[in-house]
């Protein structure tokens, strides 16, 4: 990392490769290394020694007679170790020759007569004033009147000696420090220009071949690590775009039919794990009713789905009920009911019948229910509620006909000994109020007639019997409250009916009671009462018809004992 430091190296004469590494060892290993750039090594036969430079000049006396070689390789001050064998410059010096100037451009005079020494030219090195410019060595170049090559920067390199200039890198290739050719990258690794180092494929990308300046983006359905040589199938239930390091699992309600492919989301009735290449149709007894479900929905209690893939459950149909959601539905037993979406039918509720278990019809009042079933009322028995059971007739009420809603009370004159039949009229004699069971006979002095409410207090001119009421006959009488006619007493009379007898009004005779009084006759008379027959008008009186007494005859007139009317009194 640090900056080499020129090291210069002056063996005694050529000898054999062997020796310099311990020639160099010796003086890297000098402390003065780390502070002066330049390390002399002097060596006599056998014998070498090193000699710390300042960094300017050199003056350098050789005490060996035949020709030397001065070489300066390449070493690290920080390290001290060497690049081995990397020779920068060779200089080559005559016995007791001096005048080795570091410090100053190059120049050289190879022949003699010169006024001026000339400058070294570019690519080439002039380590001593008196020999040829040496060519810079591949990997290395100098500038004009250089004494020293430089190796290649990093990034650029020198194909030929002499070079002037090292050549930027191409893409696809490295040049490290010194290089004299490209070193083409390999499979998995890129390059830009003028790269020092190779770098492998960024993750998602690729490159099968060398010397590759741009990796390929890594394929769809394939997955490419940071340095892939050559992509990398996805498993079978992940995916991967292009350009990805890494495949993705397939997400849950997706499917991945190849890797290569997006997701695509399951259609309603399907689904599918984390994982899937194929979406999954739901089993029946399920469902699905949106895109992109990772698990199916059992149809809630009450439906039903008979087929797989399904989107929806339907509702169990009114009348049947679906225990299982994946089984046909089955009809409601008699006596029960569903209304549709019910996993088991239920018992018809008091009130309806559900003899159609799909539709359970409310029942009427004067029904009730049996078994489901609306049943009529029976007889003899109300039903107000058709939830409530039939209800018997209170006593005193009856139902002669079915469906009642309330039982009629037993009207008056009637008896209702039986609640399902139509109330008996009470017998003449007997009277019944309402709500009667049966006829009360009526009292003494009392009638009723059939079907009656009372028994009514016989009237005065009649009599009364269990059999009835009958008018008292002409020529009796009776009170009220009498069962029986009372005759009429000699002198009177009575017509039907009549609550008394009659005494014979005057004028008139009452011999039959049953009759009407009979007008007396002329030449009788009566004067009212217990009147038998009339009495006959007396002598001297004169009694017309229907008299009501005895008119006197007038002076001058007479009558004879039963006379109609007075008679003048004769002449004489």
């Amino acid at each position: 990392s640090a900056s080499p430091a020129p090291l210069v190296f002056l063996p005694a004469h050529p000898g054999p490769p062997p020796a310099l590494p311990a020639l160099l060892a010796s003086c890297v290993s000098r402390p003065a290394l780390s502070h002066n750039p330049v390390c002399l090594a002097c060596t006599r036969p056998h014998k070498p020694s090193i000699v710390n430079l300042a960094p300017r000049a050199l003056t350098l006396t050789l005490m060996a007679q035949p020709r030397v070689r001065l070489v300066l390789l390449a070493a690290s001050a920080r390290t001290r170790t060497l690049t081995p064998f990397l020779v920068l410059k060779v200089i080559s010096l005559q016995p007791r020759q001096t005048c080795v100037n570091l410090a100053r451009p190059a120049f050289f005079a190879n022949t003699t007569g010169l006024a001026a020494c000339l400058p070294c030219p570019a690519g080439s090195v002039c380590s001593s004033p008196s020999i040829e410019p040496v060519p810079c060595p591949t990997g290395s170049f100098s500038s004009a009147q250089a004494d020293q090559c430089t190796p290649c920067s990093a990034g650029t390199y020198a194909p030929l000696n002499g070079t002037a200039t090292c050549s930027l890198c191409p893409a696809g290739s490295i040049c490290p420090t010194g290089s004299d050719q490209p070193l083409p990258c390999l499979e998995g690794y890129f390059s830009d220009a003028q790269a020092e180092v190779c770098q492998p494929c960024p993750a998602g990308s690729y490159t099968n071949t060398n010397n590759t300046a741009t990796c390929s983006p890594c394929p769809a359905g394939s997955y490419c690590p940071s340095g892939s040589v050559t992509p990398i199938s996805c498993a079978a239930g992940t995916y991967a775009v292009a350009g990805v390091e890494a495949c993705t699992t397939c997400p849950a309600g997706h499917e991945c039919a190849t890797p290569s492919t997006t997701p695509t989301a399951c259609l309603p009735g399907h689904y599918a794990a984390a994982g899937s290449t194929a979406c999954l149709a739901c089993a029946a007894g399920s469902h699905n009713p949106a895109y992109g479900q990772a698990q199916c929905l059992t149809c809630p209690t009450g439906y039903i789905a008979l087929v797989n893939a399904s989107t929806q459950c339907s509702p169990c149909p009114a009348g049947d009920y679906c225990p299982l959601p994946h089984s046909a539905p089955l009809p409601c037993p008699a006596g029960t009911t569903s209304l549709g979406g019910q996993a088991a039918c239920s018992g018809c509720p008091a009130g309806f019948d559900c003899s159609n278990a799909t539709a359970p019809a409310s029942c009427q009042m004067g029904q009730y229910t049996f078994n489901g079933a609306c049943l009529p009322c029976p007889l003899g028995f109300r039903c107000p509620n058709p939830i409530l059971s039939p209800q018997a007739c209170p006593a005193g009420t009856y139902a002669n006909t079915l469906s009642r809603i309330d039982c009629a009370p037993c009207p008056a004159g009637s008896q209702c000994a039986d609640a399902t039949a139509l109330p008996v009229a009470c017998p003449s004699g007997s009277f019944s109020a309402s709500h009667a069971t049966s006829c009360t006979s009526c009292a003494t002095g009392t009638y009723a007639a059939a079907n009656a409410s009372a028994c009514i207090q016989c009237p005065a001119g009649s009599a009364c019997s269990s059999s009835g009421i009958s008018l008292c006959p002409a020529g009796t009488a009776s009170a009220a409250a009498q069962t029986d006619c009372t005759p009429c007493l000699p002198g009177t009379y009575s017509a039907s009916g009549a609550a008394v007898c009659t005494l014979c009004p005057a004028g008139h005779s009452c011999l039959d009671a049953a009759t009407n009084p009979v007008p007396c006759l002329a030449g009788t008379w009566s004067a009212g009462g217990a009147v038998i027959a009339c009495s006959s008008c007396p002598a001297g009186f004169s009694c017309s018809a229907s008299s009501v007494a005895p008119a006197p005859c007038v002076a001058g007139t007479y009558a004879l004992a039963g006379s109609p009317s007075c008679s003048p009194c004769p002449a004489g």
